[in-house]
């Protein structure tokens, strides 16, 4: 009993532990800037025609969205306990 005790008081510490890290990564002015605007495709897929993307780079970006549905849909078939 005492050693789930001890575990479990460990598990609690390690939650409360910092990530310098990560803070690093992004500076401190991350912490003040605003949330990226989530747009949908086809605002996308217009803004990227007006920059003057090359078509390698366009096929590129629509890779990385059809990565990120296919992730987001395993997360969402993912069981929550």
């Amino acid at each position: 009993m005492l050693r789930a005790i001890s575990i479990f008081f460990l598990c609690l510490a390690a939650g409360c532990t910092q990530f310098p890290e990560v803070d690093q990564a992004t500076g401190d002015a991350a912490a003040d800037l605003p949330y990226p605007t989530i747009l949908p495709l086809p605002e996308i897929d217009a803004a990227i025609a007006d920059q003057g993307l090359t078509a390698e780079e366009a096929e590129k970006f629509r890779q990385e969205v059809e990565e990120l549905k296919r992730r987001g849909l395993w997360l969402r078939q993912q069981e929550v306990q």
